[in-house]
């Protein structure tokens, strides 16, 4: 059975897992419920590069490079970085796209 539009932006939206999209120039436009109670902010705070204001200052640079090598090799990555959390912590994250 294929999921309809609403079912599966119901799916992404109401997912503990913390969900972002990218547009194909690597511009982040989405982030999910998930992501923002994690962090703390509002949607037009991390769309963009808003989001990057979290990630860790020594992390930042790797972070970005293997997204961008990954989006223009059409490839799937993976990383762990540090990303700022709503009290300010700082936490691991594992990311894939």
């Amino acid at each position: 059975m294929d999921l309809s539009a609403r079912e599966y932006q119901a799916l992404v939206e109401f997912s503990p897992n913390m969900i972002w999209r990218s547009d194909i120039d690597g511009k982040l436009d989405y982030f999910n419920k998930a992501w923002l109670a994690f962090t703390g902010r509002t949607l037009d705070q991390e769309h963009g590069a808003g989001w990057r204001a979290c990630v860790h200052t020594e992390d930042l640079d790797r972070y970005l490079k293997v997204c961008a090598e990954a989006l223009n090799d059409k490839k799937p990555f993976h990383i762990e970085y540090r990303h700022k959390r709503h009290d300010g912590q700082w936490r691991w994250l594992y990311c894939q796209g």
